[in-house]
């Protein structure tokens, strides 16, 4: 709505009850917040798009075998299906407690 609404809100205020400044206004908002959405959506996809590529030139240039990511989620699985769910909200706090103390 962005770029529409920067140029329809003045218009649709003015033809409300002639106050073109608030319609300005918010034009203006609207006009911001579609553009850093955009802007942030944008710098998260070339950051995943750069980690992928860190992590493909690190496995390559790497002198050992790479770690998949499966062999990490077994081992992890196999730690974690031993532990026990929590109890209750006050076991729960409790053991994450625990593990940020260790």
């Amino acid at each position: 709505h962005g770029l529409r609404d920067l140029f329809w809100l003045p218009i649709e205020q003015y033809r409300k009850d002639g106050r073109i400044i608030r319609g300005l206004q918010r034009g203006a908002a609207s006009f911001g917040t579609s553009t850093a959405s955009a802007a942030l959506e944008l710098s998260n996809r070339l950051v995943q798009a750069i980690q992928a590529t860190a992590e493909t030139v690190y496995d390559i240039l790497s002198p050992t075998p790479p770690v998949t990511k499966a062999v990490m989620d077994k081992r992890y699985l196999k730690k974690y299906k031993r532990v026990q769910q929590p109890a209750d909200l006050r076991e729960g706090v409790a053991k994450a407690y625990d593990t940020v103390r260790e």
